[in-house]
């Protein structure tokens, strides 16, 4: 109501989607911690009920960062859990419409844990998302759009849209894959609460780099390098490179290697 004047009709968000639902007020927060962000929450208030008074803003604006703490902290939790391999890659067709006009049997497994219906019926929101993305995008843009999230049943998905021009149409792909362990070790990484060299560093201490080189490719010296070690093992709680290595990609690399899976071409590991 605050956001109109107290005239909420003057929105077309509320004309189109809140009034045909019955609802009047909104209260959005972010859920920020740490200069970083770990989801949002919409509050809704039905028409016959008071809006949200300044009091109510206040709390939920207290009590965002301890919901972004547990969202993160669970994230590190969950990241310990080791977990079923996944799905081979899901591929979806949409239409100038937005609809599904094809799809492999894989996508609809995919769809299913990102929230949607199997037969591509209700799409999920990364899927929408993706593609109204991609149909705004500037043809010279560098990079096709793309993006991580993590699905129902805890596994991190990668989603990559492109067009696909044929004679008869035009229409956008959409590839949804298992996400590869360099795909997840900085949301970890975030999660742990790293400054943004120690993201560096410790992405580097993962690809196998001694101190050293790691000093040179970063024009640092090697007691910078161990200092900042130093900060992202207090951070992280571990006491080694090898249990640094554990800490980032253990639910996602380790276990499979001292399985023995074999890695695809892209990195990750293959689908047995």
């Amino acid at each position: 109501m605050e956001a109109t004047g107290g005239r909420p009709a003057r929105s077309e968000r509320y004309r189109d989607i809140f009034a045909p639902l019955g609802l009047q007020d909104e209260l959005r927060a972010v859920l920020r911690m740490r200069a970083s962000c770990w989801g949002y929450i919409c509050l809704h208030r039905e028409t016959a009920q008071a809006s949200f008074s300044p009091d109510e803003a206040r709390f939920i604006q207290r009590l965002a960062p301890h919901l972004a703490e547990g969202l993160r902290a669970g994230l590190l939790r969950q990241a310990c859990d080791l977990e079923d391999a996944a799905d081979s890659p899901g591929l979806v067709i949409l239409g100038a419409d937005g609809a599904v006009t094809g799809m492999n049997d894989a996508a609809g497994r995919w769809l299913e844990d990102l929230g949607g219906q199997a037969d591509g019926s209700d799409l999920p929101i990364e899927i929408s998302a993706l593609a109204t993305r991609l149909r705004y995008l500037d043809a010279s843009a560098p990079a096709l759009p793309r993006l991580r999230a993590r699905t129902r049943s805890g596994r991190w998905a990668v989603l990559h849209a492109s067009w696909m021009t044929s004679d008869a149409s035009t229409a956008i792909t959409v590839i949804v894959e298992q996400a590869a362990p360099a795909d997840i070790a900085p949301v970890i990484m975030s999660a742990f609460g790293l400054t943004d060299r120690e993201k560096t560093i410790c992405a580097l201490v993962c690809q196998g780099l001694p101190t050293r080189q790691i000093a040179d490719r970063l024009h640092l010296s090697a007691d910078t390098v161990q200092d900042h070690l130093k900060s992202v093992f207090d951070r992280t709680g571990v006491h080694s490179r090898g249990e640094l290595v554990a800490a980032i990609l253990h639910r996602d690399y380790l276990p499979r290697v001292m399985a023995g899976d074999p890695l695809g071409r892209s990195g990750a590991f293959a689908v047995g």
